[in-house]
């Protein structure tokens, strides 16, 4: 099954037989044949983190990482391979729910129309984001995409992390004057809160409960749009600066070059240290975040106490489920 499926995606990631689709179809098969003995090991990790089943319902576009980047412009084969497969090891062991198979599957983790009109905070991992994450966290308006953190969980041979691959807001072909104008009133549906500051919250609360250590979000220098496979138009064609966006948010430069780590704590100060004229509104927004917290909890609470009481099944690998990757990238 794992040869037919390595073959199989020579055929389906490179759509077509234009000349570009050709010569991506033959560096593809190349790439496999230099990373044949590092893809088995990778497909047997899914495999029995996943079973047959699952790995076939996941879909062929994984064995994309030989080829293209992921997540950081200066991870090589190997360790796009190593993150990819933890991240399924730790979900099908820690929190089975955050398990999405279909591009096209999606978890609703919170409704949040109380506080704002058709808002709701969704997991997906939708086909635009394969190259920045497994996971992708959504602040949702009706259909449209307010805001969204792509990331993937991974257990290295220190610790328990999540890797962030990309931070988006609305896209293009909304109009900026409205995309601002539904930001502003967000915002103060959000008791001051921005849309992206909201899903950092969210995803330093999801990373506390199921044990992360660490979280890292990826340099905007070392973003995988960045890296030679996409050519030099598309890196200098990135609008926000994620440096920027990182550093708003607490986060320090980590011991990995290419990543900022991000604090773990809350972002919360204590009310009597606020000015009394925001304090009601910080109170608000509080219990806001409190409330979706709970939220959280009753969809994902089952999957939480798997952490201790699921059996490791990862014992027929061929190599540990712990990877390394080097902080001189």
């Amino acid at each position: 099954m794992n040869n037919w499926l390595l073959l199989k995606s020579v055929f389906t990631l490179h759509a077509g037989y234009s000349l570009r689709a050709l010569k991506n179809k033959l560096k593809l098969l190349v790439l496999i044949g230099q990373n044949w003995s590092g893809l088995n090991v990778f497909l047997a990790r899914m495999s029995n983190a996943l079973g047959k089943s699952g790995i076939e319902k996941l879909g062929g576009d994984c064995i994309g990482v030989v080829h293209w980047p992921y997540i950081s412009k200066n991870w090589s084969a190997q360790d796009r391979l190593g993150v990819l497969a933890s991240h399924y090891e730790v979900i099908t062991k820690s929190c089975p729910q955050l398990l999405l198979f279909g591009r096209n599957e999606s978890l609703v983790l919170s409704d949040l129309s109380e506080y704002s009109a058709g808002c709701s905070l969704v997991l997906d991992r939708p086909t635009w984001f394969m190259r920045e994450g497994e996971l992708v966290l959504n602040l949702f308006q009706g259909d449209l995409r307010i805001a969204s953190i792509a990331f993937t969980l991974c257990r290295t041979d220190t610790e328990l992390c999540i890797f962030i691959g990309a931070v988006q807001g609305i896209h293009k072909g909304v109009e900026s004057d409205l995309s601002l104008s539904i930001y502003r009133d967000l915002t103060k549906d959000f008791e001051g809160l921005r849309p992206r500051s909201f899903l950092i919250e969210v995803i330093k609360y999801l990373a506390l409960n199921l044990g992360v250590e660490k979280i890292y979000a990826v340099g905007d220098g070392y973003r995988h749009h960045r890296h030679p496979y996409f050519g030099t138009e598309k890196a200098q064609d990135l609008a926000a600066n994620y440096d920027v966006i990182w550093l708003e948010h607490g986060a320090t430069p980590s011991q990995r070059e290419d990543f900022f780590e991000i604090p773990m704590e809350p972002s919360r100060k204590p009310l009597d240290s606020i000015v009394a004229k925001k304090r009601a509104m910080y109170r608000r927004r509080y219990e806001l975040l409190d409330d979706t917290f709970r939220r959280i909890d009753s969809v994902l609470s089952a999957s939480y106490s798997k952490r201790s009481d699921v059996p490791d099944r990862r014992t027929t690998v061929e190599s540990p489920a712990a990877i390394t990757l080097r902080n001189d990238h």
